[in-house]
């Protein structure tokens, strides 16, 4: 007999199921101890003030609870946001965690990577974030309103580095400005929210996937035919202008795959 996948819709009056994601350490270690989920209820009763300390939860709760763990005022002092999720989050209640903050956390995120993020990996950013921004009907800096995060980063790249001259003078003859980029190495957490990760290379598709063996779903070589995207550091802006056609001419291929928010 093959197990049932959990329906909310049978087995709850509203069709619909709390999810609730504790942070007191105790808690979280509990949870790693366990094999299965815990059913729980909130430590106020429905439409009574949040409690924010034990003596809250024993005043609105009072017999109905054997035993109490005091470990001093929530650490936040506020009460925990409250969000549903369908195709989309719609805060019910305001909390710990802003609205800025999930949209952030819950928007697509598309990681481009190269070596240095100085000129292909920002030229990729760039360039999808007017393409996505033309397709959407907004500008590149409300695609994060829109769900979408775009960022780059190198396997070999230092912190705070400019793009290269020849990269921001190619992008800006097309509207794009790279002036204010800063490089960024890639980290354990840029790969784990990345939902889609293009590597301008074979070689830095490698790399990601040896070391994060959990992503090698997300990371594929950005070129279709997984051909290489040549670096052009140190040679001239013509070197720099086939890069950029190259890298459009795989976006807008790219992107159709995609399933936009």
């Amino acid at each position: 007999m093959k197990d049932r996948v959990f329906d909310p819709r049978e087995r709850t009056p509203t069709g619909t199921l709390g999810v609730r994601v504790p942070f007191h350490q105790a808690i979280l270690d509990t949870l790693r101890m366990l094999p299965g989920p815990i059913v729980i209820t909130s430590a106020n009763r429905t439409g009574e003030p949040e409690s924010l300390t034990a003596q809250d939860a024993v005043k609105a709760l009072g017999d109905d609870v054997q035993l109490v763990l005091d470990d001093g005022r929530s650490r936040f002092g506020q009460a925990s946001t409250v969000v549903r999720v369908t195709d989309r989050i719609q805060v019910l209640r305001p909390g710990v965690v802003s609205e800025q903050t999930l949209r952030r956390l819950s928007a697509m995120m598309i990681l481009f990577v190269c070596t240095g993020n100085t000129c292909r990996s920002p030229m990729a950013e760039g360039l999808c974030r007017k393409i996505l921004a033309d397709r959407l009907g907004c500008k590149p800096d409300e695609l994060q309103d829109r769900g979408i995060l775009v960022q780059s980063a190198g396997i070999s790249a230092g912190m705070g580095s400019q793009a290269s001259p020849e990269a921001v003078e190619v992008l800006g003859s097309q509207g794009i400005d790279l002036s204010a980029h800063e490089s960024q190495p890639v980290t354990e957490q840029l790969i784990r929210h990345a939902d889609v990760i293009w590597t301008m290379t074979r070689s830095h598709r490698q790399a990601l996937v040896e070391q994060w063996p959990e992503a090698a779903a997300r990371c594929a070589v950005f070129s279709l035919d997984a051909r290489d995207i040549a670096d052009p550091i140190g040679g001239p802006v013509e070197y720099y202008r086939r890069c950029a056609e190259q890298i459009k001419g795989e976006l807008q291929r790219r992107i159709a795959e995609l399933k936009l928010p």
